[in-house]
């Protein structure tokens, strides 16, 4: 019996859609305290995205829009975004490989990175939760213990007293995902759809490579049950 580990940001839905859905959040926030159109405020957070802008989207948006920080401050505006409950949809054929691999009885874990309230909401919005035997949120530990740090995947082979080949693990970021894996003697795949962030990426060197590389969930399920 083998063990599946999946990563949760842009492998089991689009992280994008989080980003779009806090954005929304946000906008909507701002109308609220200062009257400023969250149509307006929405679109133009956008735009920096769509602009290629991944760091600073907020401070951007108060340089421009100076008002809003007599209502809202920076430090509240992140809260606001890390704190809502977000509108993200699990990717097609998602569902069906997790139900798959669990009517095959096999054990199913996720490890996800990220600050633990924002991750605990995107399980709870993705309605996930049934399908894992174990979650491990690495900031339970402090930022410190985020991959590519080891002390998630340990957990996880503790859990089930499992090591090696016996584990596979299914990402998307090659800076972070498949390092500790491959560390540890697991098996690698990535999951490599347009849309995602590090869709682009390439790994910095074998140690960071998968051991397979898929397009979809459907090209996944194939290199699964094979």
């Amino acid at each position: 019996m083998k063990v599946f580990v999946f990563d949760l940001d842009d492998t089991l839905y689009l992280e994008r859609d989080y980003v779009f859905s806090g954005f929304q959040a946000v906008a909507e926030k701002i109308e609220e305290k200062s009257g400023l159109s969250s149509e307006l405020v929405y679109e133009e957070l956008i735009q920096g995205f769509n602009n290629g802008l991944r760091a600073k989207n907020f401070d951007r948006l108060l340089e421009k829009n100076p008002e809003i920080q007599k209502v809202l401050s920076l430090e509240e505006i992140i809260h606001h975004y890390r704190s809502h409950f977000p509108r993200i949809l699990l990717l097609q054929k998602a569902e069906h490989v997790l139900k798959c691999l669990k009517k095959e009885g096999h054990f199913l874990g996720l490890i996800t990175d990220g600050y633990l309230k924002t991750q605990i909401l995107k399980v709870e919005s993705l309605k996930i939760t049934s399908y894992f035997d174990k979650i491990v949120f690495t900031d339970q530990w402090g930022k410190t213990y985020w991959k590519p740090h080891e002390r998630a995947f340990s957990e996880i082979e503790r859990a089930w007293r499992v090591k090696g080949q016996d584990l596979v693990y299914i990402g998307d970021n090659p800076e972070k995902d498949f390092f500790p894996a491959k560390k540890r003697f697991w098996k690698t795949i990535r999951l490599r759809i347009p849309g995602q962030l590090h869709y682009t990426d390439e790994p910095k060197s074998k140690e960071y490579a998968p051991d397979e590389e898929c397009r979809s969930f459907t090209e996944l399920e194939e290199i699964l049950f094979k």
